[in-house]
């Protein structure tokens, strides 16, 4: 017996993959135009959480951890 697939569920994708990547998307925007339009508030290494301030080393880290979402 074959386990074939009908036409209507290749189809289908899922919305929550989208959605999740979606947001990634979102996150990964907000730290590219930081870079592009923050250039006069450079720091050493944003993610040594010493000298960042709070805000800035969240979105340098919801970063890193968005990337692999994209695999």
């Amino acid at each position: 017996m074959t386990d074939a697939v009908s036409p209507a569920r290749l189809g289908q994708r899922l919305l929550s993959i989208d959605a999740l990547r979606g947001l990634v998307i979102l996150f990964m925007l907000l730290d590219h135009v930081r870079e592009t339009f923050l250039l006069h508030r450079q720091v050493a290494d944003p993610m040594n959480i010493d000298t960042t301030e709070p805000a800035l080393f969240i979105s340098r880290t919801l970063a890193h951890l968005c990337a692999p979402v994209f695999v």
